[in-house]
């Protein structure tokens, strides 16, 4: 006696789930979020200006030790150090977001609010996307004179639209949803 097989007993069968997130299981991230979490990013970049912009008061409080310092024979530059610091924190910090780009599609901003960078289609938005076309496209044509001011305030006036999506989103083809 045969019986006709089911969809579960047929090992050829089309699966009946797909692991990857289609793009309708996606939630958008809200505009405020997205804001706080640029927010977020461009003070932590400001957190590491703060070396350099404390300069002087290092220069004060390196100069008194200065006299004791060249006495002995020791050079000190005064302005090298806070400079070398910023410098360091601004690298150190890169590096963590292009990290978090890379693995997650994630700023440090977007990973503390809970959002992430995908494409459209809901796959992961690799590195070179990221880097390149929401961010190296978009800041090169802001450095062009007067075009790039009001590129800029282009790029987030678009977030307005129907589908929040920025110029640098359209470039890449990439969307902002919660994680």
């Amino acid at each position: 006696m045969t019986r006709a097989l089911d969809a579960a007993d047929n090992p050829y069968a089309v699966p009946a789930t797909s692991l990857a997130p289609t793009f309708a299981a996606l939630v958008d991230a809200a505009r405020g979020a997205r804001l706080l979490a640029w927010l977020v990013d461009a003070g932590l970049f400001g957190l590491c200006w703060i070396p350099l912009l404390a300069s002087p008061w290092f220069s004060a409080w390196f100069s008194t030790a200065r006299a004791s310092a060249v006495g002995a024979g020791i050079a000190t530059h005064t302005l090298l150090i806070p400079f070398l610091l910023s410098v360091s924190a601004i690298v150190a910090l890169f590096g963590a977001n292009l990290w978090r780009l890379h693995s997650e599609g994630q700023t440090l901003g977007k990973w503390w609010l809970g959002l992430r960078i995908v494409r459209c289609d809901g796959r992961h938005c690799d590195l070179g996307r990221s880097l390149g076309l929401r961010m190296l496209l978009p800041a090169a044509i802001a450095l062009v004179p007067f075009l790039g001011l009001l590129f800029v305030i282009a790029d987030f006036a678009v977030l307005f639209d129907e589908d929040q999506r920025c110029l640098h989103d359209l470039f890449a083809d990439t969307r902002v949803v919660r994680a």
